[in-house]
């Protein structure tokens, strides 16, 4: 781990397939039913890992898309949001209605059926909604429950491969419909993994809900509603980056602007993998950067990519400019903020603050909403969370609690969403919020490289 990585550790601590006719009447029906349609038990990660203990996707490479397809997907959407109000999803439906592909296929093993719902995907990642259903109630007992709270960061929609690839799970969620029925959620990053048009998707599932079986979904990707969204670039751009002593030997593989997630893929041409930088674009405001892991690894070298926010199809370039994470700031003052009053501005460092805009809370949940101001890395998640007399409601390192962080990528803002199992905690108390400022970094301008994307 080097110390940007560190820094970020101890911020963030501180802190045209047929469907079945019945499936075509059950989506006709869908969008009129939307008004009523109740909210459901969300599947939380603490027994999520239950729905697929292991799913494989491997893609060898669309589906036609008529108005009657284009309207199940949208249907599809909606179905799902109206449904899950608690989706962390929410804030990216627009995109996800309008370039999600109806796919529709089920299949049956061991009582158990798995239905593909809708798919969508650009050049950086793949969407995807899928529903299990069993003909016996779901039950999860006290022991599972257990458990799974013992490795509740593993991913609850299952682990994927494309061939011989491994994308990365950038995020899911699941949750019930029923007790017979699961929906799910998954995005995951096809980082370096080149997907063609018209490739055939094959989507298998070897274990669901603790029962062995097979259940493989065949179909085809179409990219052609979403690819006129798209600003891609390869410039192939080599430059030797000298910081913090280290000699880093690197390529700028690709930058990609889509609606789906922007992204900057950067190849180290030696062990040393770069990730100290900041992101700028045409006219100087700083771009966020998202964390993301090694797409792949070679004899010598790995592809990283980085997601970013707040650039769009008319960013004429971005700046990359490395930055030296070695700190002259010492054990830094916390700052406490009373949240009666929204919003509230927290100064993380002398480039960069955070800014709260709105905070919701239960007894048991806290929902955070937030957005970046210059250059800040670390979550809001990892706050600490006070009362009317600066006690803190929980302790920062509990093992019970678990927080997620939600991206709307339309309007560039966070939520935090923090979780407590303990039942002693009650965050409906919480009036103040504490925060670490970051350590101070210095920016690298002499070695800025500059990325057109004209």
């Amino acid at each position: 781990m080097d110390k940007f990585d560190e820094m970020i550790k101890e911020s963030i601590s501180k802190e045209k397939w047929d469907t079945p006719k019945s499936l075509d009447e059950r989506l006709e029906n869908t969008y009129e039913s939307l008004s009523t349609i109740k909210s459901h038990k969300r599947f939380s990660l603490k027994i999520g890992v239950l729905v697929a203990s292991i799913m494989m996707l491997t893609i060898t490479t669309a589906l036609a898309a008529n108005s009657e397809t284009v309207q199940n997907a949208i249907n599809t959407v909606k179905n799902y949001f109206s449904s899950n109000t608690e989706s962390r999803y929410s804030a990216s439906k627009n995109s996800l209605e309008k370039f999600n592909d109806e796919v529709g296929i089920t299949v049956e093993d061991k009582g158990i059926k798995i239905t593909l719902d809708s798919v969508s995907a650009d050049e950086n990642f793949m969407n995807l909604f899928y529903t299990i259903e069993s003909d016996k109630p779901i039950k999860i007992s006290e022991k599972e429950m257990e458990m799974i709270s013992d490795i509740k960061d593993l991913s609850p929609c299952g682990h994927f491969t494309i061939g011989e690839n491994h994308p990365v799970m950038k995020d899911c969620e699941v949750y019930f419909e029923s007790e017979y029925k699961v929906k799910a959620m998954a995005r995951i990053g096809l980082n370096n993994i080149e997907i063609k048009e018209n490739d055939k998707l094959v989507l298998e599932l070897v274990r669901v809900l603790f029962v062995e079986g097979d259940w493989k979904i065949e179909t085809v990707l179409d990219k052609s509603k979403i690819q006129p969204a798209i600003k891609s670039v390869r410039p192939n751009e080599h430059r030797i980056i000298n910081c913090e002593d280290i000699e880093y030997d690197i390529n700028i593989e690709k930058v990609s602007i889509s609606p789906l997630g922007n992204i900057v893929t950067i190849k180290s041409n030696n062990e040393k993998i770069f990730n100290n930088f900041v992101l700028f674009d045409d006219k100087g405001e700083s771009l966020d950067v998202l964390p993301t892991g090694v797409s792949g690894i070679g004899e010598i070298g790995s592809v990283n990519s980085f997601e970013f926010l707040k650039a769009n199809k008319d960013t004429k370039y971005i700046k990359l400019v490395p930055v030296d994470t070695r700190s002259t700031r010492q054990y830094p003052e916390p700052i406490i903020k009373d949240i009666a009053d929204l919003p509230v501005e927290f100064e993380r460092a002398s480039s960069g603050s955070v800014i709260v805009e709105d905070i919701k809370s239960d007894k048991n949940t806290l929902k955070i909403k937030y957005r970046k101001k210059g250059l800040v890395h670390s979550d809001v998640g990892g706050a600490i969370f006070l009362d009317d007399d600066g006690n803190e409601i929980e302790p920062l390192y509990n093992e019970d609690k678990w927080y997620q962080i939600a991206v709307d990528r339309e309007d560039n803002s966070y939520t935090a969403i923090v979780t407590s199992y303990n039942k002693e905690c009650d965050y409906s108390k919480c009036t103040k919020v504490l925060m670490y400022p970051e350590y101070e970094y210095k920016l690298l301008e002499d070695q800025a490289i500059i990325i057109n994307l004209e």
